[in-house]
């Protein structure tokens, strides 16, 4: 259940089975999305503090 993938997987079989709604399972959304955005930031984190050695062709 720590895996963030889990909500994705257990919406589509809700939605295939319609065993229960989206918003039955609020605490998943808030789980998936907090891990979705903390992977975000620490991109933008590591994209911002590297950039000066990547390489550009134009």
């Amino acid at each position: 259940m720590l895996n963030p993938i889990v909500y994705i997987v257990e919406g589509f079989r809700d939605a295939l089975l319609s065993r229960a709604w989206m918003f039955d399972h609020i605490w998943w959304s808030v789980y998936f999305f907090g891990v979705t955005l903390l992977i975000l930031l620490a991109g933008v984190y590591m994209m911002n503090k590297y950039k000066n050695y990547f390489v550009e062709y134009s």
